[in-house]
């Protein structure tokens, strides 16, 4: 059991950490994360490809964590959107104000659960 915890703390942190290394480049804040006029059909796949630009060892090294054993950015995307969903629906989280990565950034600043110094 005391492994498990741990292992879900981890994946917290990575998450984070990857969310941090995208937030760090001011140009992807304007993207949007949801399409408009549609709640769930989400663009959260660009989480991951974003990622995968700016630190791409991180973004191998979260395949750890998710089910993508193809190797997707698509699903490391989506993967990263719902873990943080959960997450922030488990805060009481208004989920359905956070449309672009600047929101997401600015959110999990407001939380202090971002990383924002050089990695």
């Amino acid at each position: 059991m005391l492994q498990r915890t741990r292992a879900r703390d981890e994946k917290t942190y990575m998450v984070y950490l990857a969310v941090s290394v995208i937030c760090q480049n001011s140009s992807y804040h304007k993207i949007y994360l949801r399409r408009w006029g549609s709640r769930n059909h989400v663009k959260a796949y660009k989480l991951g490809l974003l990622l995968k630009k700016e630190d791409p060892l991180l973004y191998n090294e979260l395949f750890k964590y998710f089910r993508c054993n193809n190797g997707s950015h698509k699903c490391l995307g989506k993967s990263i959107w719902g873990f943080l969903l959960v997450k922030f629906k488990s805060m009481n989280i208004d989920i359905d104000s956070i449309e672009t990565v600047g929101d997401l950034c600015n959110e999990l600043h407001r939380l202090k659960q971002i990383i924002y110094s050089p990695i």
